[in-house]
């Protein structure tokens, strides 16, 4: 039998997994984001109670929990995580940045959503950043907006925000390749772990550029 989001039954299944949210138990709340994810679309009805939930500034836990249940509603959850990535007084903006990726991954159009991550890359809060970085990457959609904002933010001076971008230009393959005159300026970065991310990516998407600094530097060192 089809479920309807609108029958008695589902109404109540709805009620019963948002209750749990609520509940300050953690095998509880993980039971009502099972439930959500098995309602997938059809809990859209639960919707307006999961964002107010997503609001609460009492309970940073059950904030957290009620965005990762929009995630699973689908496109209709979409815009109140929106919304929290682009308040700045929210509490959970990376949580919201995150689950934007995680409801992309499972089907739901966010490409409205790519412009808010991409500007996020110059948030002041590195936890934005690294989420909304992360969401990007695993998205790997709209690279016209993604790839330039990643690239620009290898530039940043925050270390662990150079360190997301290149992450996240991974996940675009060679639609990264617009990327590559940051990449080769991340090679020199003062940080490792970006110099050898942005060396591995350089090797799989303009080996002969690499391939061209590396001899000059070399026979620069000669």
């Amino acid at each position: 039998m089809e479920r309807d989001a609108q029958s008695p039954a589902v109404g109540l299944q709805q009620s019963r997994v948002v209750s749990r949210l609520r509940v300050g138990v953690c095998d509880y709340r993980n039971a009502a984001l099972e439930g959500f994810l098995a309602l997938g679309s059809t809990a859209r009805p639960a919707v307006p109670e999961l964002t107010r939930l997503a609001r609460d500034a009492k309970s940073e836990q059950v904030s957290y929990w009620a965005l990762h249940a929009l995630a699973y509603v689908g496109r209709d959850g979409l815009p109140p995580l929106i919304a929290a990535v682009r308040d700045p007084q929210h509490r959970n903006r990376p949580c919201a940045a995150s689950m934007l990726g995680y409801a992309g991954r499972h089907g739901a159009d966010v490409s409205a959503a790519v412009p808010v991550l991409a500007r996020c890359l110059q948030d002041p809060d590195e936890g934005v950043v690294a989420a909304a970085a992360e969401a990007l990457g695993n998205l790997a959609i709209e690279p016209d907006i993604s790839v330039p904002a990643l690239a620009a933010a290898l530039a940043d001076r925050r270390g662990y925000v150079r360190y997301s971008a290149v992450v996240a230009l991974e996940g675009f393959g060679k639609a990264a390749r617009p990327a590559v005159p940051a990449l080769l300026n991340a090679i020199k970065d003062s940080d490792n772990d970006v110099r050898s991310r942005a060396k591995q990516l350089l090797r799989e998407i303009a080996p002969e550029e690499l391939g061209q600094v590396e001899q000059a530097v070399h026979g620069g060192a000669g």
